[in-house]
């Protein structure tokens, strides 16, 4: 039996809300990321009955390795906020708390080039990843952004917006990046 809320439940749920945190995920099966990952988005979406609503996901590094069907899912349900017009952030973290001692600078890359699979992909602790998906929706320069979020070797960063402020604008595929 599916346990999943229906889009019926959701509605409810989402009434009067001005900004969704995604941070659900599922084990690595292809069946369980479809079924939670991606269609918790496609259903929350389509709640919201195409009210402006600012929308953080939280992916995985890794989501454009390709062949791997766990990634594909994850990257469907990214599409799908991008596609929506909300504005949103996309957050792919690295491997949640595997960070040494003093590994606490936060470094957010684009291009998502680490599929290894592990840790060497990047790493990054459960707190600086909540600092960053709260922080993404008061953080203009935040909007319409998509990033691999790990933590470099140094002291944590006290400002946000700087980082966010690098970082280009995604423009749909095959459409390179833009400013």
């Amino acid at each position: 039996m599916n346990d999943r809320p229906s889009t019926v439940l959701i509605v409810g749920a989402v009434d009067g809300v001005d900004a969704i945190v995604f941070t659900h995920g599922s084990t690595t099966s292809e069946r369980d990321v479809r079924d939670n990952d991606y269609s918790g988005v496609a259903n929350m979406l389509k709640a919201l009955g195409g009210r402006r609503t600012r929308i953080v996901l939280m992916t995985a590094i890794g989501t454009t390795r390709p062949g791997v069907a766990y990634a594909e899912w994850k990257l469907r349900s990214e599409r799908l906020v991008r596609a929506s017009g909300n504005p949103y952030t996309i957050v792919r973290p690295g491997w949640f708390d595997y960070n040494q001692p003093g590994q606490r600078k936060i470094a957010m890359l684009q291009g998502d080039r680490k599929h290894s699979g592990s840790p060497a992909d990047g790493v990054i602790a459960r707190d600086q990843i909540a600092r960053v998906l709260i922080g993404s929706l008061h953080i203009d320069a935040a909007n319409h952004k998509t990033l691999e979020l790990i933590a470099d070797h140094g002291p944590e960063q006290d400002d946000l917006t700087t980082l966010f402020t690098r970082y280009i604008y995604w423009v749909p595929e095959g459409r390179g990046f833009g400013r």
